[in-house]
């Protein structure tokens, strides 16, 4: 698997991570960011999607963009 495969599958990782973290359904995280349930599934799944829901997400979540493509792990 190429490095740019591993990014993109970490970054599916870790947007999950931060919703169940936060104890959201996909309803709860659709109506605060006003991102579709649909492309909020494509982005944790394995769907195309646009960058514009991705930065939307890591203002939300209050997190550098930069950081949603390593590893981490949250302790709220």
């Amino acid at each position: 698997m190429n490095e740019c495969r591993k990014q993109i599958l970490t970054m599916r990782d870790n947007l999950k991570l931060l919703r169940e973290e936060s104890q959201l359904t996909l309803e709860d995280l659709s109506a605060k960011t006003g991102i579709c349930q649909e492309i909020l599934v494509a982005m944790e799944g394995d769907k195309n999607f646009g960058i514009e829901y991705l930065l939307r997400l890591c203002q939300y979540y209050r997190i550098d963009p930069s950081m949603i493509f390593h590893p981490f792990t949250i302790k709220m």
